[in-house]
């Protein structure tokens, strides 16, 4: 899979970030089949967030 451009290099910089202050992530940032890119980490309650980055380029759905 090609992750790059923009939406991958934002939402990396905040997994990076979140991440060395101890947050616990289910793996790496994925780009997604519509261009966009995702992350998800756990929070101490046990339930999943997920960090989501829009692609910029337009797809017909």
């Amino acid at each position: 899979m090609n992750i790059q451009g923009r939406n991958f290099e934002a939402i990396m910089g905040s997994h990076q970030e979140l991440s060395s202050l101890g947050v616990v992530f289910n793996g790496l940032p994925e780009q997604q089949p519509c261009g966009g890119v995702l992350a998800t980490l756990r929070v101490p309650a046990g339930n999943e967030l997920q960090l989501v980055q829009q692609s910029t380029v337009d797809h017909d759905l």
